[in-house]
């Protein structure tokens, strides 16, 4: 929390405020009327080589088979208006022998999936080098690594380190948030959406990490029209995952100070996400809402692409095409409702005929190749059954059918497909043409 809160007549006890590393166990030691160390009631930040790594033999059964989180540095180089790590400190990083250690600790646990939580991981690009290089010589297979990046710092050198990866091991996260370079300008967001995007290409282009863009609905001066282009240009990009968020306002935000002048309103219950503005309405917020249910459950998936580019390419835009679909969803009381994967492709489908009917044939029939390259399962969805021919039989249409091997049949063309072998940046199956 930031600035002076009053807490009478709230239902708090006690208000801390800074990093809690320190005040936290200062406050559990007066709590119990301990003596609180003279070291535990400075005021200051924790120098690098102090951030804490949580992580002891004692405790790493706990987290078999989760994710992990692991912080390399602290702070961020930047100060946008709508986000607090970069407002009241610096950046402050752990040597890089203490790095090495710590990820040599989490390796030799094979840790399946390490996320940095570093706001900016390439910021510092020796550094950034360093990491990767030592990940690269002692990471072991089928672990991966997650990084938030400045997607216009990727260097040169950062990229030729990236490109040695194995498929799978390194993951980046990256922040556009906006195409319109004066709602940026507002936010104080520096960044280059030109190298933002170059780099993004290059990225995508090596195949070899999985690449989640963000969004962020809601800023200052960019109206649903100008947020719709936002989106149709970031998902021309085509990267792995496009996140949809919404702002929010935070206490001590630069854009706290700034929220009269756009004619924020928010809501006053965590996460403070933004209600209305001055040129966009509750109604289009709640639009862009239903926008991100269904682009979470058929772009995000990973389950639908072939089936996405498709009837994309029969609309207008990408972003007519969610908005058509989510309308479908809220029609029909879907929206935020959990459903299953073979009746979500059922919704797909019938909101596909139902808008493109003279297309029933080709859009069943990318379906189904969505179907084959990722679920290993003869259990197709029931709007497709008609077309689909069991493995068993199949089998039987290929000599000597190596094993291991599945064989799909797709508009009379034979296919071979290894489930044994999921695409660790994709995690789908390849197709292969017999």
């Amino acid at each position: 929390s930031f600035g002076n809160v009053p807490i009478a007549g709230t239902l708090y006890d006690v208000l801390l405020t800074g990093e809690g590393e320190r005040k936290f166990f200062a406050f559990l030691l007066s709590w119990l009327d301990l003596p609180v160390p003279a070291e535990f009631q400075e005021e200051r930040l924790l120098a690098g080589e102090e951030i804490p790594f949580i992580y002891t033999e004692e405790n790493m059964p706990r987290f078999q088979n989760r994710i992990v989180y692991y912080e390399s540095s602290r702070g961020c180089p930047f100060s946008c208006a709508y986000c607090l790590s970069g407002k009241h400190e610096p950046v402050r990083v752990k040597p890089l022998e203490q790095v090495y250690a710590e990820l040599q600790f989490l390796i030799d646990h094979q840790v399946p999936q390490v996320k940095f939580v570093d706001r900016t991981f390439n910021c510092i690009s020796d550094r950034c080098e360093a990491i990767l290089s030592y990940l690269l010589a002692h990471a072991k297979e089928g672990m991966n690594f997650h990084f938030e990046c400045a997607g216009d710092l990727f260097t040169a050198s950062q990229l030729a380190l990236i490109a040695k990866a194995p498929k799978g091991l390194f993951q980046f996260e990256i922040g556009i948030q906006s195409t319109c370079e004066q709602t940026l300008k507002v936010a104080c967001r520096k960044t280059s959406i030109s190298k933002v995007f170059d780099n993004i290409q290059k990225l995508m282009t090596l195949g070899n990490a999985n690449i989640h863009v963000d969004l962020i609905a809601g800023l200052p001066g960019e109206d649903s029209v100008r947020f719709r282009q936002s989106f149709n240009e970031v998902y021309a990009l085509q990267a792995h995952q496009l996140q949809l968020g919404f702002l929010k306002i935070l206490k001590g935000a630069p854009l706290e100070r700034m929220q009269g002048a756009y004619g924020y309103v928010f809501s006053q219950n965590p996460p403070y996400e933004i209600l209305r503005n001055d040129i966009l309405s509750n109604d289009e917020i709640l639009e862009m809402k239903g926008i991100e249910d269904v682009l979470n459950r058929y772009y995000n998936s990973g389950r639908y692409p072939i089936t996405l580019c498709y009837l994309i390419g029969l609309c207008e835009s990408p972003w007519s095409f969610y908005l058509g679909l989510a309308q479908w969803f809220r029609q029909k009381g879907l929206l935020g409702q959990g459903i299953s994967a073979k009746n979500a492709a059922e919704e797909l489908l019938a909101y596909g005929v139902a808008v493109f009917s003279e297309h029933r044939e080709e859009i069943c029939s990318c379906l189904l190749a969505d179907f084959y390259t990722s679920d290993a399962s003869d259990i197709v969805p029931p709007s497709l059954r008609k077309y689909h021919i069991l493995s068993s039989q199949t089998r039987k249409m290929v000599e000597n059918c190596p094993s291991g091997v599945t064989i799909r049949a797709l508009k009379d063309k034979l296919y071979a497909v290894n489930y044994g072998e999921k695409d660790p940046v994709t995690g789908r199956y390849a197709l292969k043409l017999i």
